[in-house]
């Protein structure tokens, strides 16, 4: 088996295709050929940047960065963009006053992109995400664009300009309207714990009797109990798409 990544970042190709054999992992930034086989991605799309959007007193404004007093504010304007308008439209996307959310633009192009030199494929997403029914749950009024800064929660995306990860949930519905345009053939959203669990994720558990709890047996098992076990595990999904395939992923 041979493994190809796509980074964009030429540091991250020079760096890792130094540590794996070339038998192994191939690192590209662009990829011209027609490709077979499966495509995994984890945390990808929750990376990817997006639009914000906001309805106030039934209108549709777009929220832009700009500079005031050397301080990094938001600014609100009326909705001008085609594309997200274009995207509202196609998606149904019905919003309350108040009522933020994230455009994903960037991942519909990547996703016809990507179809452009899929010859048969299944792909998998693992991500964090929401659902058009969740994402409309008054809890989640506000969306989710958020950042991470020293392992804490940001709800403040403006609060530490470069210091802090930004990311948005990614929407599942989403991601498979536009993979259902592209061509692909919706499989099915689950649970990463009810993934992992189907696909027998506990056989490879390690029967041992060593009580010290940093041995390598102990590291294993906890790693494997943590991806079914944890709040992660819940929090996660895994979809799964296929191009020009008919796979039973669980038989």
């Amino acid at each position: 088996m041979r493994f190809t990544s796509l980074s964009i970042n030429i540091h991250i190709i020079d760096r890792k295709s130094k540590k794996y054999s070339a038998h192994f992992m191939m690192w590209l930034n662009s990829y011209s050929d027609s490709f077979s086989g499966i495509v995994f991605s984890n945390e990808l799309f929750d990376a990817f940047p997006v639009h914000v959007i906001e309805k106030r007193e039934g209108h549709i404004y777009e929220c832009f960065i700009e500079v005031e007093n050397d301080q990094l504010v938001e600014k609100c304007v009326p909705l001008e963009n085609e594309q997200i308008a274009q995207y509202i439209v196609e998606r149904n996307i019905q919003l309350v006053d108040g009522q933020r959310f994230e455009i994903p633009l960037a991942m519909k192009k990547f996703i016809f992109q990507l179809n452009q030199v899929i010859d048969k494929a299944i792909i998998f997403t693992v991500d964090y995400g929401y659902t058009d029914e969740e994402w409309k749950h008054p809890a989640r009024k506000r969306g989710s664009l958020r950042g991470y800064y020293r392992h804490q929660l940001i709800d403040n995306a403006l609060r530490y300009p470069g210091e802090m990860d930004l990311t948005t949930h990614i929407q599942w519905d989403a991601l498979r309207f536009y993979g259902e345009q592209a061509g692909w053939t919706y499989t099915h959203l689950w649970r990463q714990d009810e993934f992992l669990l189907q696909a027998g994720i506990l056989n490879h558990l390690m029967a041992h009797h060593d009580p010290n709890p940093f041995s390598e047996q102990q590291r294993h098992n906890r790693a494997i109990r943590s991806l079914v076990m944890s709040d992660i595990a819940r929090a996660f999904h895994v979809m799964v798409q296929q191009k020009n395939m008919n796979i039973p992923i669980f038989t």
